[in-house]
């Protein structure tokens, strides 16, 4: 099963439509390490994934506070992109799970 799977799987099971067109999945699913994460039976793929993002997302913290002004600012938008990654795995963790 892929990601276009799950997802019309959780589409039917909501009772509502997908907002994603067919476009917005084709280039979602074209990122074969999101793909994989959906066709693997354990979650490893998907922990590691979480577990590098964790980390790069602690460090950026630690960037954020005790860096110069300029790399503490570049350092939080750098944190806003790693914390929606994160985000965005739970959401994939989730509709692997259903």
């Amino acid at each position: 099963m892929n990601f276009n799977s799950h997802l019309n799987q959780m589409s039917e099971q909501s009772g509502q439509q997908s907002t994603l067109t067919p476009e917005d999945i084709a280039a979602l699913t074209h990122y074969p390490s999101l793909d994989k994460l959906f066709q693997d039976k354990d979650l490893s793929a998907l922990k590691n994934m979480q577990n590098s993002l964790q980390t790069t997302f602690q460090n950026l913290e630690r960037v954020i506070l005790r860096g110069s002004e300029d790399d503490s600012r570049r350092a939080k938008a750098g944190a806003a992109a790693v914390k929606n990654a994160l985000d965005f795995l739970k959401v994939l963790e989730k509709a692997r799970n259903t």
